[in-house]
């Protein structure tokens, strides 16, 4: 069995930033549109859109990950905390490649 070792000197939340926009806004981007015609909104009604950024859009985005290189990271997992090894093996840590093809998550909502 091969050991890796690796440090990381920071981790962050696999999601960025988010902002939202009200389908009465001019700047309201295209994708929401989309979005809200393929989701059979009432276009005639305000709706709103949300748009998130994802740092790697393969992982899950309430995971923590650390960047070894460009394309390299270390994800951490919490483990479950009903398994024996919780209070041994708090935290699991996984290397992955981190695919940022599909940055973007929108959603829209109306109310």
């Amino acid at each position: 069995m091969r050991k890796i070792r690796f440090w990381v000197t920071a981790e962050v939340e696999n999601r960025g930033q988010m902002v939202s926009y009200s389908s009465i806004a001019p700047e309201l981007p295209a994708d929401c549109r989309r979005l809200a015609t393929e989701a059979k909104l009432d276009l005639t009604r305000v709706y709103t859109c949300s748009a998130r950024t994802l740092r790697c859009s393969n992982i899950d985005e309430d995971l923590k990950i650390a960047y070894l290189t460009d394309t390299d990271i270390v994800v951490a997992k919490e483990v479950d905390r009903t398994n024996p090894l919780y209070e041994l093996i708090p935290m699991r840590f996984d290397v992955a490649k981190c695919d940022a093809t599909n940055r973007y998550d929108y959603r829209v909502n109306q109310q």
